[in-house]
């Protein structure tokens, strides 16, 4: 079962699920696994910290590595570098991107898109 953007659910529809997880996700069979995301709020982590769960933070160390990874293929595509390693401004540019993300691929999506819809515009001028 995946459960999106609990966060986003107001706050007292959240308790009443929170309060379901907890009373009836310990009485499932094993096989039955809840896949739950949203941001760390005092009352979800607080609920959720007395199931047998498994946090992903978007700063784990995999993680970021995977954002730099996307990041470097995205600056290899947006100045055409063929070489397996990027220059020394590409791998600024990197760092920087990589670093203020904190792990959210979201926030590289929006950097890129930004910069592209910024060249069109720049390009029309």
């Amino acid at each position: 079962m995946v459960i999106d953007a609990i966060d986003e659910l107001k706050y007292e529809t959240r308790q009443v699920l929170l309060t379901i997880l907890t009373e009836f996700g310990p009485k499932l069979p094993s096989f039955v696994k809840i896949f739950l995301t949203g941001r760390p709020e005092k009352d979800i982590y607080d609920c959720l910290t007395e199931l047998s769960s498994y946090e992903l933070s978007p700063t784990n160390e995999n993680n970021l590595i995977d954002v730099q990874i996307v990041v470097k293929q995205r600056l290899k595509e947006l100045w055409n570098i063929e070489t397996f390693e990027l220059p020394a401004a590409a791998l600024v540019a990197m760092d920087l991107i990589v670093s203020k993300s904190e792990g959210l691929l979201i926030f590289v999506k929006v950097v890129f898109s930004s910069y592209n819809l910024l060249n069109m515009v720049l390009m029309k001028l």
